[in-house]
């Protein structure tokens, strides 16, 4: 999708270099990770937990190629918790020291 020109709505142009794209998005659901994963199996779309390090998200690519990155009630509290402002400064004290 591209912008359209003056008023015009959303344009479209088809990409031929790659079918991802660079963007993607964090979203904290309402959801169980056997919920999620049910939804990318009925649709054939990739859906894995990963660890980023200090916490853990699932990646769920949206018709294979847009990963919306998804936290349940669960690994949206451990991240909120270890990215909470008073911990932000420690947090990355010790990321520069390594």
């Amino acid at each position: 999708m591209i912008p359209g020109n003056d008023d015009k709505p959303i344009q479209y142009q088809h990409n031929t270099s790659s079918p991802f794209t660079a963007t993607h998005a964090a979203i904290s659901i309402p959801l169980e990770e056997s919920q999620i994963e049910s939804i990318a199996q009925r649709e054939g779309w990739r859906c894995l937990r990963c660890s980023r390090g200090d916490f853990d998200i699932i990646e769920f690519w949206v018709e294979n190629s847009l990963l919306l990155e998804l936290a349940t009630p669960e690994l949206a509290e451990k991240y909120t918790a270890l990215f909470a402002p008073e911990n932000l400064a420690q947090y990355f004290g010790e990321k520069n020291k390594a």
